[in-house]
């Protein structure tokens, strides 16, 4: 069995018969990891997946397999960011542009993993981690909780701004690389902030990163707050 993690393109493979034991035994089916961009989903969502022996999907993969069976008339939301430029994107965009598109987006994502969701008990009674920034708790909260576990990360600004800055690359291409920065972030801490009030208001589990905690930290909170659920 393999865990596969999207963005870093890991594979870990996991044929222990006892970590299957494991993760048969872990009450909930679907690990749910959600939070803003940059603040490390994925590489939570991996390493909790290689904990228990399960499969780690990221939802901009499931995004990239809707799009080969949809088309933009029909499903305009999924497509907004396809073929666009970040650079562009970041660096001559607003917040206020940047907050319709995500609203525009996780609605259009959000019938298709919730589909997978449901229909992933239809499959399996193996637990599966699924990690992405389009997860919103007010849709969420919705789903059955004795089958669904959902975490949203939450990142301290002055954390995530530092390790933004470390990752030299990203703005680089831009014409106003410290422009396109403040963007980025500015989205990132909007939507930061907007998760962790909605996920608060549903009663759903926060994780909070103050840049103290490992991955194992949160790993270990993750499986201890499902063993009390």
């Amino acid at each position: 069995m393999f865990a596969f993690d999207g963005n870093e393109g890991c594979a870990i493979v996991t044929n222990s018969s006892r970590r299957l034991e494991l993760a048969e035994k872990i009450r909930p089916r679907v690990f749910l990891i959600g939070g803003a961009t940059g603040v490390g989903k994925t590489t939570l969502g991996c390493a909790l997946a290689a904990r228990i022996g399960v499969s780690s999907v990221t939802i901009d993969d499931l995004m990239t397999v809707a799009r080969t069976v949809t088309s933009p008339e029909l499903h305009p939301g999924l497509y907004l960011f396809h073929g666009m430029s970040y650079v562009d994107y970041f660096t001559n965009g607003t917040l206020t542009q940047f907050q319709h598109d995500a609203e525009r987006q996780h609605a259009a994502v959000w019938p298709f993993v919730k589909k997978l969701i449901l229909k992933h008990f239809d499959w399996t009674t193996v637990p599966l981690v699924l990690d992405g920034w389009h997860l919103r708790p007010h849709r969420v909260v919705e789903l059955d909780r004795d089958v669904v576990d959902a975490s949203w990360l939450i990142i301290e600004p002055a954390v995530l701004i530092e390790r933004e800055r470390q990752n030299t690359e990203f703005a680089s291409q831009s014409p106003s690389p410290e422009k396109m920065f403040q963007n980025f972030v500015e989205r990132s801490l909007w939507f930061n902030d907007l998760v962790r009030a909605e996920a608060e208001e549903c009663g759903l589990n926060v994780l909070h990163q103050d840049g103290r905690s490992t991955v194992d930290d949160l790993c270990e909170v993750v499986l201890s707050k499902s063993n009390q659920n």
